[in-house]
């Protein structure tokens, strides 16, 4: 899960998967690079890396959840 500001900055991260972006620093790339691909999207789900990323934009806040390829996203869109 992640809340970035309308920068792309990160407000909160929590990370349950420890083996998935291990180090801070790839944290912090993964979001940029997530943050790049939906801040001008009007869609609400993303393919990345690997993971299923359902966002959703409120005036200057980006809310994601992220998860699994495997998962339902729809599930994830309920969170």
């Amino acid at each position: 899960m992640a809340i970035m500001d309308n920068d792309g900055n990160r407000i909160l991260a929590k990370y349950y998967d420890s083996t998935t972006f291990p180090t801070s620093k790839e944290q912090r790339a993964f979001e940029k690079n997530l943050f790049n691909k939906t801040h001008r999207a009007n869609a609400e789900i993303i393919m990345l890396d690997g993971l299923t990323c359902v966002y959703k934009s409120n005036v200057d806040l980006f809310f994601y959840v992220m998860g699994s390829s495997q998962e339902n996203e729809v599930r994830f869109d309920c969170i």
